[in-house]
């Protein structure tokens, strides 16, 4: 078994860089006008994508084909054989979905953690376990938080795209 290899804490990490297999693709903006920046040519290039993506309406149509996606998935769940593909057809052409993959769950998981605790210790148990961050600010106060959370920077969200024409 994988975790009786870690009975003893662990002291050193040893992490290395995965080697790139995509390289980096220039923007067009770039390869026409060398003179601009990197950040200007992305800009410009996803200032040109943007204004296509409100033009054709293409978050619209995401929406619509996400519910679409839903309905027949949710057709294929009911009516199909879960160890099946499900395949819908129309003149137009076929979507499939996969089998229906299995799911664990853990019904127990005090007994799950007490047995972690019991065989590998606290640090091997902690290793092996996600605290979720958004159930625990519904069941505790910011003060109790305080104390055993720690703020980090984390990722940015595109907040707007402003087109200048």
């Amino acid at each position: 078994m994988a975790l009786k290899m870690l009975k003893k804490p662990v002291t050193e990490v040893v992490v290395e860089a995965a080697p790139v297999t995509e390289p980096m693709v220039l923007p067009k903006a770039w390869v026409e006008q060398p003179q601009a920046t990197m950040t200007e040519a992305l800009t410009t290039e996803y200032i040109e994508l943007y204004r296509k993506f409100v033009y054709f309406e293409v978050k619209e149509m995401v929406k619509r084909m996400e519910e679409i996606r839903k309905q027949l998935q949710a057709v294929a769940n009911e009516t199909q054989d879960d160890a099946q593909p499900a395949t819908f057809s129309s003149p137009e052409g076929e979507i499939e979905f996969s089998e229906r993959k299995k799911e664990a769950t853990v019904p127990d998981p005090l007994a799950l953690i007490k047995e972690l605790l019991t065989k590998f210790g606290p640090a091997v148990t902690m290793s092996v376990i996600n605290i979720a961050i958004t159930p625990l600010r519904k069941v505790l106060s910011e003060f109790e938080l305080k104390k055993y959370l720690v703020d980090q920077p984390g990722s940015r969200t595109l907040k707007s795209v402003r087109p200048t024409k």
